[in-house]
């Protein structure tokens, strides 16, 4: 008979060992797919803004895009 209550208990802790890795991984799964979601539309974001810049620029604008290290400001 006692071998009976181990094995059930076993059986017991098992489970409850499985279901919360389950949903240990579920939430971490929803967690990065959240953020991937959030990071593109970030990143769509940012591209527009940057067409927008490239657009409006004239040629000393778009060489200081280019160059990423002048203001618009300041002369070449």
């Amino acid at each position: 008979m006692r071998i009976y209550a181990y094995l059930a208990l076993a059986i017991v802790v098992i489970s409850i060992l499985g279901w919360g890795y389950a949903s240990a991984y579920k939430s971490g799964k929803n967690e990065v797919v959240q953020k991937l979601q959030a990071d593109r539309v970030e990143i769509l974001k940012d591209g527009k803004s940057i067409d927008e810049k490239v657009l409006s620029a004239d040629d000393d604008g778009l060489v200081c895009i280019l160059l990423d290290n002048c203001e618009s400001d300041k002369p070449l």
